[in-house]
Parts: structure tokens; C-alpha cells; sequence
């Protein structure tokens, strides 16, 4: 994992891409959705009036038997919550999984998503799904962060000494796809 979970280099991003491996591996008890964690946020320097800055979120959520999922939250004013979200399950439950996706900025911008098992090899050509988002009222990505933050009481309460999440090979950039 990174020293610093925050990369502060993006400079009000139209388009930005990252990805970042989880393993669920060690833990156990991810069982129900009310066991969740924030895992990554990659905010705004603004955004619109009484919205908070961040465009793109993930959340680690417990599931039925051992499959959780991973919750990606996409800022998108024309949404009366402004934001969209889509939950997919981890290919590889109790394992490493890949986490890609690909923003850009506008009225119909797009929001392209790549959940994976393990480092599996998958091309720019063939996300797992795609949204489409008017994020104008937000001035582009400034800053991210991945790590642990915000879990439920039930997350917390269910942790067991011993096991980790781990969250690692955070890569971001303007315009490439990254891969493996």
C-alpha cells in the first residue's frame, strides 16, 4: 500500500482514470450489507451548491455467504440525489480483485468501470459497465484517496484481530487505460 493514502497531484482533472487492488483474503463475517467500509473517494476542488466534492466513491459491502461487493458512487447532477450508483460483486470473493474506472467531465460525460478477479487481463475496450453522468457542476478531480474510512458500526464490531483489508497498486492517470 501507498505511505500516503492521498495523491494530491491531479490538478482539476476533465478525465482520470485509477485503479487499485482489494483483498478480502483474511477477513471473514462480510455477510450482510450493513458491514461496510469507504475504500476510495476522488473528490472536486467545487462542486455544486450544498453537494459534497466528491465525484467518485467505493465502498466494500458485505454480502450474502462469502460474496461481497464493491459500491461505486458517481457524482451526476441531473440525479435528484446527485449521484448515480452500481453495485457489482467481487468476482473473486475472498480474494484479490482488480478495481478500474475511467471519468470524464460533462453535461454527458461518461463513467467507465472495470471489476476484476485477481490482476486478470481485461482491455479498455470491454468494461464490466458504464454510466452515463452530467458532472459539469464539479471542477474535475483534484485529489484522491484510497484506505479505510467511514465503516459501519457493523464493519467495526465484526473485525476480528489479526485479519486486514488490504488495499494496494494504486495507479491513476489523465487518459490510459492501466490494465494489470
Amino acid at each position: 500500500m501507498m505511505d500516503d493514502p492521498t495523491d494530491t497531484t491531479p490538478a482539476d482533472e476533465p478525465h482520470y482514470r485509477a485503479r487499485f487492488y482489494i483483498d478480502t483474503t483474511q477477513l471473514t463475517g462480510l455477510d450482510n450489507a450493513l458491514k461496510q467500509v469507504q475504500i476510495f473517494t476522488a473528490a472536486a476542488q467545487t462542486g455544486p451548491a450544498a453537494t459534497a466534492n466528491d465525484e467518485v466513491q467505493a465502498f466494500l459491502i458485505g454480502g450474502a455467504g462469502p460474496a461481497p461487493s464493491v459500491r461505486l458512487i458517481v457524482a451526476d447532477s441531473n440525479q435528484g440525489s446527485k449521484f448515480q450508483s452500481v453495485t457489482i460483486p467481487l468476482p473473486n470473493p475472498l480474494g484479490v480483485n482488480r478495481i478500474e474506472f475511467d471519468l470524464v467531465q460533462g453535461a454527458s460525460a461518461s463513467f467507465r468501470y472495470w471489476v476484476s478477479a485477481g490482476n486478470t487481463a481485461t482491455s479498455d475496450g470491454s468494461p464490466t459497465g458504464s454510466l452515463t453522468v452530467n458532472n459539469t457542476g464539479w471542477s474535475g478531480i483534484t485529489q484522491s484517496s484510497l484506505g479505510e474510512f467511514s465503516a459501519s458500526a457493523q464493519f467495526r464490531s465484526n473485525a476480528v484481530a489479526g485479519q486486514a483489508l488490504i488495499l494496494d497498486e494504486f495507479d491513476s492517470r489523465r487518459t490510459t487505460f492501466i490494465g494489470q
